[in-house]
């Protein structure tokens, strides 16, 4: 049967007190040239003689080891060196060599207990923590608990991605069939034990905790054609029980499963003891599919028509579409369906949008147009303002249309997208402010792109959605001035700060200075340079909201003269 590997971490804590039963030599230091011999039970203790290494019974022999010191005749075996190893003969013995090496000397031969000494030891000591260790002066060169068998000392910490093995039953100590990472009892299941040591040398052990009540709950745990019945009071196996019929593999190993006790032939005769399960199994599959036949072929059908439908609609529309692209006359006559016309077409069909213009609106101009070789005519609107309007669009539903207002704290034309339709959206928020449903201000770090950034990221005050509100100012004049906000290149050094620049213009009513005798509607051009220097005012409270900026900017309102908005632009360049 194969090995039924179980995930239980089983940790073994041994709280001891009282000395031991033999008559070892004692010290804090084993003595370079000591030896051992498993007829005379010598072994090598512990400075407070509560663990002892040497030799114990195994099987027909003995095993080289550490346990700990009990009146018990069963030694509680901690750790064993080479624990797979067959039983070492009576007549051998152990040498601590004087070059440092542990040897085990049979008849036969001579050898290392430990075989990755890397130099010899100088000195070897068994803790009191149960811990044998090889010494080269003050470096340790090997300790029992960096190889842990399927026990875990007080203070011993586990190398990483070590793997225990469990005892393979109570008197050997070879590797058993669970893999586990700590020390568990040989049935599997995770257990706390106390020792308790009485003032007589006699010891006692209870559970104190253990992680399955009913073992029976691990699958697979007796073995095949074996079942499992909960007894408390056992706890190494024997609650596995064969089936009627079958018996143990190993009647002293129950848990290893059951095997047949019955040939086939006692049955050759009996076929009708033998058959009707087959047959009846055989019937009830034939009936489930007759059952499930008729649907799923209905539905089978079913798809198919309509992929067979889907396919020659699509093939329908697809020559329908496919004949009027290839139609010399794009007209608009009773077969034309609607269409997109490119940017190119649109200009070419308007001779650049110079032709006759037919009208103006809040958003454009709309322009006269030929099409069909100069037989059709259409008006094509150019929108001239939709990058200002989707900027101030996406503040206003950041500012006022969120559940919780968005301070974007970074408003500049780097942060302007354009759609195919040329519209402004707004992007990378990375730098972004949410206010609480409660909050207007906030407290926080200056953040931002120095020329955009408010006054009052500079003098360490609470900000609200104003500071967008100044961004979008100098976007705004950015845009309409068609430069800058701060140039050097310039040939009079009062034009370097736009901001500066455009309040001085406005003042003196020498708003054409800023667009260098470009034809712009003066009114309108007029409008956004007020409602920017509005936008770009030193204190938070003078500037308005972004639906009262939308409202000015669309002439729905009317725009106040602004005051000087600061007499220190340069303080944030």
């Amino acid at each position: 049967m194969a090995n039924l590997i179980l995930k239980f971490l089983t940790l073994l804590i041994l709280i001891y007190a009282g000395t031991g039963n033999f008559e070892p030599v004692k010290g804090n230091n084993i003595t370079l040239g000591s030896k051992l011999f498993p007829q005379n039970t010598s072994s090598w203790l512990s400075p407070s003689g509560t663990f002892a290494f040497g030799f114990y019974k195994k099987a027909d022999g003995f095993a080289v080891g550490i346990w700990l010191q009990t009146k018990n005749p069963e030694p509680v075996v901690a750790w064993t060196a080479n624990r797979d190893d067959p039983p070492i003969p009576s007549d051998a013995y152990l040498e601590l060599s004087r070059e440092g090496r542990l040897l085990l000397w049979t008849k036969q031969s001579v050898g290392d207990i430990l075989y990755n000494l890397t130099k010899p030891a100088t000195s070897v000591s068994l803790l009191d923590s149960g811990n044998l260790v090889f010494y080269n002066g003050s470096n340790v060169l090997w300790e029992s608990f960096d190889y842990p068998t399927d026990t875990i000392l007080g203070g011993q910490v586990v190398p990483l991605g070590y793997t225990f093995f469990s005892s393979a039953s109570a008197t050997d100590q070879s590797r058993g069939r669970f893999i586990l990472e700590a020390t568990f009892d040989i049935d599997g299941n995770f257990r706390l034990y106390l020792h308790i040591f009485e003032s007589s040398g006699n010891s006692t052990m209870k559970i104190l905790w253990y992680a399955l009540q009913n073992q029976c709950e691990v699958k697979g745990y007796c073995g095949v054609n074996a079942y499992c019945s909960f007894e408390p009071e056992k706890v190494t196996g024997n609650n596995c029980f064969c089936f009627p019929g079958f018996i143990y593999f190993e009647p002293e190993k129950k848990f290893l499963g059951c095997y047949r006790n019955f040939t086939y032939e006692r049955f050759c005769g009996r076929k009708e003891i033998l058959q009707p399960y087959n047959y009846t199994a055989g019937k009830r599959k034939r009936k489930i599919i007759l059952i499930l036949a008729p649907p799923f072929g209905f539905l089978s059908v079913l798809f198919t028509l309509l992929a067979v439908f889907s396919f020659l609609l699509y093939r329908k529309r697809a020559l329908r579409y496919q004949r009027l692209l290839d139609m010399e006359n794009l007209g608009l006559n009773k077969e034309f369906t609607l269409r997109s016309f490119s940017y190119n077409e649109l200009e070419r069909a308007t001779d650049g949008f110079k032709k006759e213009e037919l009208g103006k609106g809040g958003f454009g101009a709309v322009h006269k147009g030929t099409f069909d070789r100069g037989r059709s005519f259409v008006a094509v609107k150019r929108l001239e303002k939709v990058v200002e309007e989707g900027e101030r669009e996406g503040i206003l539903y950041l500012h006022e249309e969120c559940e919780s207002a968005i301070i974007h704290c970074d408003i500049k034309p780097q942060n302007l997208l354009l759609d195919e339709s040329w519209r402004a959206k707004i992007s990378d928020f990375g730098l972004a402010k949410l206010l609480m449903p409660e909050q207007t201000r906030t407290n926080t770090h200056a953040r931002g792109t120095r020329g955009y950034m408010a006054p009052e990221w500079f003098k360490n005050i609470p900000i609200s959605v104003k500071v967008d509100i100044y961004s979008f100012g100098i976007v705004l004049l950015e845009i309409v001035c068609c430069r800058k906000n701060l140039a050097y290149n310039l040939s009079r050094p009062e034009e370097t700060l736009l901001p500066a620049w455009a309040y001085n213009c406005f003042e003196a009513n020498e708003l054409d200075k800023l667009i260098r005798g470009e034809e712009v509607d003066r009114r309108t051009f007029e409008r956004m340079i007020t409602v920017a220097l509005w936008c770009i005012q030193d204190e938070p409270a003078l500037r308005f909201p972004m639906k009262t900026v939308m409202m000015m900017l669309e002439g729905i309102i009317d725009v106040p003269i602004p005051p000087c908005p600061s007499d220190e632009f340069s303080v944030q360049y």
